[in-house]
Protein backbone atom coordinates (compact mmCIF):
# COMPACT_ATOMS: atom_id res chain seq x y z
CA UNK A 1 0.00 0.00 0.00
CA UNK A 2 1.05 3.61 -1.02
CA UNK A 3 2.30 6.19 1.89
CA UNK A 4 -0.14 8.38 0.28
CA UNK A 5 -3.36 5.41 0.99
CA UNK A 6 -1.67 4.76 4.36
CA UNK A 7 -2.26 8.48 4.86
CA UNK A 8 -5.59 9.01 3.61
CA UNK A 9 -6.53 5.66 5.59
CA UNK A 10 -5.23 7.68 9.04
CA UNK A 11 -6.72 11.01 8.04
CA UNK A 12 -10.42 9.08 7.27
CA UNK A 13 -10.10 7.52 10.66
CA UNK A 14 -9.24 10.15 12.79
CA UNK A 15 -11.90 12.55 11.51
CA UNK A 16 -14.18 9.69 11.89
CA UNK A 17 -13.65 9.21 15.76
CA UNK A 18 -13.82 13.15 15.93
CA UNK A 19 -17.07 13.44 14.13
CA UNK A 20 -18.78 10.30 15.42
CA UNK A 21 -17.36 11.19 19.04
CA UNK A 22 -18.94 14.51 18.78
CA UNK A 23 -22.50 12.84 17.85
CA UNK A 24 -21.88 10.10 20.24
CA UNK A 25 -20.85 11.77 23.52
CA UNK A 26 -24.56 13.96 23.98
CA UNK A 27 -26.30 10.61 23.12
CA UNK A 28 -24.21 8.84 25.75
CA UNK A 29 -24.43 11.50 28.06
CA UNK A 30 -28.26 11.36 27.50
CA UNK A 31 -28.65 8.47 27.49
CA UNK A 32 -27.32 8.36 31.38
CA UNK A 33 -29.11 10.91 32.32
CA UNK A 34 -32.33 9.84 31.48
CA UNK A 35 -31.74 6.13 33.22
CA UNK A 36 -30.16 6.79 35.95
CA UNK A 37 -30.94 10.67 36.87
CA UNK A 38 -30.39 11.72 40.32
CA UNK A 39 -32.70 14.12 42.01
CA UNK A 40 -30.03 17.03 41.94
CA UNK A 41 -33.11 19.28 44.29
CA UNK A 42 -32.92 17.11 46.99
CA UNK A 43 -29.00 17.02 47.35
CA UNK A 44 -27.85 18.60 50.85
CA UNK A 45 -23.69 19.18 50.71
CA UNK A 46 -21.74 17.82 53.19
CA UNK A 47 -19.47 20.09 55.76
CA UNK A 48 -16.56 18.66 54.47
CA UNK A 49 -14.80 20.39 51.86
CA UNK A 50 -12.89 18.18 49.11
CA UNK A 51 -11.53 18.79 45.47
CA UNK A 52 -13.48 18.42 42.66
CA UNK A 53 -12.04 16.20 39.53
CA UNK A 54 -12.07 18.47 36.64
CA UNK A 55 -13.37 17.45 33.18
CA UNK A 56 -10.18 16.03 31.90
CA UNK A 57 -9.88 13.80 35.09
CA UNK A 58 -13.51 12.78 35.54
CA UNK A 59 -13.21 8.98 34.89
CA UNK A 60 -17.10 8.65 33.47
CA UNK A 61 -16.06 11.46 30.82
CA UNK A 62 -13.31 9.62 30.16
CA UNK A 63 -15.05 6.16 29.36
CA UNK A 64 -17.34 8.01 27.57
CA UNK A 65 -15.18 9.48 25.16
CA UNK A 66 -13.29 6.19 24.65
CA UNK A 67 -16.71 4.32 24.53
CA UNK A 68 -17.85 6.91 21.37
CA UNK A 69 -13.91 7.10 19.74
CA UNK A 70 -14.73 2.75 19.49
CA UNK A 71 -18.00 3.02 18.75
CA UNK A 72 -16.46 4.14 15.07
CA UNK A 73 -15.09 0.96 14.67
CA UNK A 74 -19.04 -1.48 14.72
CA UNK A 75 -19.80 1.30 12.24
CA UNK A 76 -17.03 0.94 9.91
CA UNK A 77 -17.05 -2.92 9.89
CA UNK A 78 -21.11 -2.86 8.32
CA UNK A 79 -20.02 0.53 5.70
CA UNK A 80 -17.21 -1.65 4.63
CA UNK A 81 -18.90 -5.10 4.88
CA UNK A 82 -16.58 -7.05 7.20
CA UNK A 83 -17.06 -10.45 7.47
CA UNK A 84 -19.25 -11.70 10.72
CA UNK A 85 -16.93 -12.25 12.93
CA UNK A 86 -14.88 -9.37 12.49
CA UNK A 87 -18.17 -7.14 13.33
CA UNK A 88 -19.03 -9.50 16.24
CA UNK A 89 -15.21 -8.77 17.45
CA UNK A 90 -15.50 -5.30 16.57
CA UNK A 91 -18.66 -4.81 19.08
CA UNK A 92 -16.79 -6.81 21.97
CA UNK A 93 -14.96 -3.45 22.98
CA UNK A 94 -17.36 -0.92 22.66
CA UNK A 95 -20.10 -3.19 24.87
CA UNK A 96 -17.95 -3.74 27.32
CA UNK A 97 -16.77 -0.50 27.82
CA UNK A 98 -20.43 1.18 27.54
CA UNK A 99 -21.38 -1.36 30.56
CA UNK A 100 -18.24 -0.35 32.97
CA UNK A 101 -19.43 3.59 31.83
CA UNK A 102 -23.00 2.25 32.95
CA UNK A 103 -21.31 0.68 36.26
CA UNK A 104 -19.34 3.91 36.67
CA UNK A 105 -21.77 6.18 36.39
CA UNK A 106 -23.97 4.69 38.77
CA UNK A 107 -20.80 5.13 41.53
CA UNK A 108 -20.22 8.51 40.94
CA UNK A 109 -20.99 11.62 42.98
CA UNK A 110 -22.59 14.12 41.45
CA UNK A 111 -20.42 16.57 43.08
CA UNK A 112 -17.16 15.63 43.66
CA UNK A 113 -17.13 13.10 40.35
CA UNK A 114 -15.40 10.59 42.15
CA UNK A 115 -16.47 7.04 42.39
CA UNK A 116 -17.41 7.07 46.23
CA UNK A 117 -21.26 6.76 46.02
CA UNK A 118 -23.06 4.50 48.32
CA UNK A 119 -25.92 3.96 49.27
CA UNK A 120 -26.86 4.90 53.29
CA UNK A 121 -30.70 3.71 53.82
CA UNK A 122 -34.09 3.65 51.85
CA UNK A 123 -37.03 5.61 52.82
CA UNK A 124 -40.70 4.64 52.47
CA UNK A 125 -42.80 7.91 51.33
CA UNK A 126 -46.23 5.85 50.66
CA UNK A 127 -47.40 2.45 49.27
CA UNK A 128 -50.47 2.48 46.45
CA UNK A 129 -52.47 0.56 44.70
CA UNK A 130 -52.29 0.80 40.61
CA UNK A 131 -53.94 -1.13 37.99
CA UNK A 132 -52.51 -3.54 35.61
CA UNK A 133 -54.79 -4.49 32.20
CA UNK A 134 -54.08 -7.63 30.49
CA UNK A 135 -55.69 -10.03 28.92
CA UNK A 136 -55.27 -13.90 29.24
CA UNK A 137 -53.74 -15.80 26.30
CA UNK A 138 -52.08 -18.56 24.92
CA UNK A 139 -48.61 -18.88 23.74
CA UNK A 140 -47.88 -21.73 21.21
CA UNK A 141 -44.45 -22.85 20.77
CA UNK A 142 -42.27 -24.78 17.96
CA UNK A 143 -41.42 -28.78 19.06
CA UNK A 144 -37.67 -26.67 19.93
CA UNK A 145 -39.69 -24.61 22.51
CA UNK A 146 -39.40 -21.14 20.70
CA UNK A 147 -42.55 -18.97 20.00
CA UNK A 148 -44.86 -19.59 17.37
CA UNK A 149 -47.70 -17.15 17.76
CA UNK A 150 -49.48 -15.76 20.94
CA UNK A 151 -52.97 -15.40 21.24
CA UNK A 152 -55.56 -13.19 23.46
CA UNK A 153 -58.44 -15.44 24.66
CA UNK A 154 -59.99 -12.85 26.70
CA UNK A 155 -61.76 -9.30 27.03
CA UNK A 156 -59.26 -7.19 29.44
CA UNK A 157 -58.77 -7.91 32.66
CA UNK A 158 -57.64 -5.55 35.60
CA UNK A 159 -55.67 -6.61 38.49
CA UNK A 160 -54.44 -3.98 41.23
CA UNK A 161 -50.92 -4.22 42.08
CA UNK A 162 -48.91 -2.87 45.31
CA UNK A 163 -46.34 -0.12 44.14
CA UNK A 164 -44.11 1.33 46.75
CA UNK A 165 -42.86 5.53 46.68
CA UNK A 166 -39.97 6.20 48.61
CA UNK A 167 -36.13 7.76 48.52
CA UNK A 168 -32.61 6.27 48.30
CA UNK A 169 -30.55 8.32 50.41
CA UNK A 170 -26.41 8.47 49.25
CA UNK A 171 -23.67 9.86 50.47
CA UNK A 172 -20.11 10.24 49.04
CA UNK A 173 -17.86 8.57 51.23
CA UNK A 174 -14.89 11.12 49.35
CA UNK A 175 -16.42 14.88 49.82
CA UNK A 176 -19.26 13.72 52.56
CA UNK A 177 -21.72 15.02 50.17
CA UNK A 178 -25.37 13.71 50.57
CA UNK A 179 -28.58 13.32 48.38
CA UNK A 180 -31.46 10.95 47.41
CA UNK A 181 -32.92 9.41 44.27
CA UNK A 182 -36.64 8.55 44.00
CA UNK A 183 -37.07 4.60 43.24
CA UNK A 184 -40.42 3.02 42.31
CA UNK A 185 -41.22 -0.36 43.05
CA UNK A 186 -43.66 -2.99 42.19
CA UNK A 187 -44.35 -5.74 44.80
CA UNK A 188 -46.71 -7.14 43.02
CA UNK A 189 -44.68 -8.29 39.35
CA UNK A 190 -43.58 -11.83 39.79
CA UNK A 191 -47.44 -12.37 39.98
CA UNK A 192 -48.57 -11.60 36.80
CA UNK A 193 -50.71 -13.56 34.74
CA UNK A 194 -48.47 -15.61 32.43
CA UNK A 195 -49.68 -17.08 29.33
CA UNK A 196 -51.04 -20.72 28.88
CA UNK A 197 -48.33 -22.57 27.18
CA UNK A 198 -49.08 -25.35 24.60
CA UNK A 199 -46.06 -26.72 22.73
CA UNK A 200 -46.92 -27.85 19.39
CA UNK A 201 -44.81 -30.96 17.55
CA UNK A 202 -44.34 -28.70 14.13
CA UNK A 203 -40.83 -28.01 13.69
CA UNK A 204 -39.61 -23.97 13.30
CA UNK A 205 -39.30 -23.38 9.56
CA UNK A 206 -35.97 -20.66 10.34
CA UNK A 207 -34.05 -23.15 12.84
CA UNK A 208 -31.30 -24.20 11.46
CA UNK A 209 -31.57 -27.67 11.59
CA UNK A 210 -35.12 -27.95 9.83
Amino acid sequence: MELNSVLEQITLGITSDVIASLIIIPILSFILAYFFHVNLNKINCGNEKKDILPVYTDPVAILVFITSMLSVIPVLSFIYNWDVLAKAYSMIPTTILFLVTLIAYTKQCPKCKRLEKFLENEELLKEEERPYIYRDEIEYQYSDGTIKETKCVSAQKKLMETWRIGKKHYNCHYCGYKWAEPFERNLDEANRPKPDIKRTKEKNPNSSSY
